[in-house]
């Protein structure tokens, strides 16, 4: 991994393109049907029972449903989780945004999108940290790179776990907008045993072959487990 680049001579470039890829979430979450959140948000436990008051005569009260984010991260996870995993026109809902939408072919919205229907859902790990900036990281096959992200360089520690979708443009590599970092090695052995629970062998290779269906099964278990340990609220914003 190269140490000598100046990252901070990408951030400019890396701010417009973090706006312009949280607008487009935006965007394409306008387009998914209010009963596919729903759906999703139960099976990620976000979409929870809520006891409403109701002021009229007998004072009874109902049990409604509604989305239920601790923290903002979440509401990005279950956006992030829904537009790559649920499917419209046999594609996902990003490629299908992509396929429909007006932006020019040179446009950055357009070839953000294209990047975000190439990304890859993967676990890395933090090798270093510069604040303010981003965090060289490891995946799985001990390739090592720069992750600009601003968040998360204020919130990670060296030798965390995260688990993240990774895009990369314009000669750097970033997120798209969610992550989950994994503090401990008991966390991350959970995380491990849910992949091997789907692979023989564990190798990336492998993991890019499974089916749409099974990586699908194996983030929305890897969320559940983030969630579970409170992981999404150590994430600050990624502004």
């Amino acid at each position: 991994m190269n140490h000598t680049i100046d990252h901070s001579k990408m951030l400019g470039r890396y701010i417009e393109l973090r706006d312009i890829r949280d607008r487009l979430r935006q965007e394409i979450l306008e387009t998914v049907p209010h009963s596919v959140l729903q759906e999703i948000g139960k099976s990620l436990g976000l979409y929870k029972r809520n006891r409403k008051k109701k002021h009229f005569e007998g004072h009874k009260r109902e049990i409604e449903r509604k989305f239920v984010f601790d923290t903002g991260s979440e509401g990005i996870l279950l956006t992030d989780y829904t537009i790559h995993n649920c499917y419209r026109n046999r594609v996902s809902i990003v490629e299908d945004f992509l396929n429909e939408c007006a932006y020019a072919d040179n446009s950055d919205e357009r070839i953000l999108l294209k990047v975000l229907v190439e990304a890859r859902y993967t676990i890395v790990k933090v090798m270093g940290i510069t604040k303010g900036i981003g965090l060289f990281v490891e995946d799985f096959e001990a390739n090592q790179f720069f992750l600009m992200d601003i968040g998360l360089s204020k919130c990670v520690s060296k030798g965390n776990f995260l688990a993240t979708r990774i895009i990369s443009l314009d000669s750097m590599q970033m997120t798209t907008g969610a992550a989950l970092p994994f503090f401990d090695q008991e966390s991350l052995d959970k995380v491990f045993k849910i992949y091997e629970t789907y692979l023989d062998d564990f190798t990336l290779d492998k993991i890019t072959q499974l089916s749409p269906t099974t990586k699908s099964k194996i983030e929305r278990r890897i969320i559940l487990l983030g969630l579970q340990n409170g992981a999404v609220n150590f994430i600050t914003s990624q502004y």
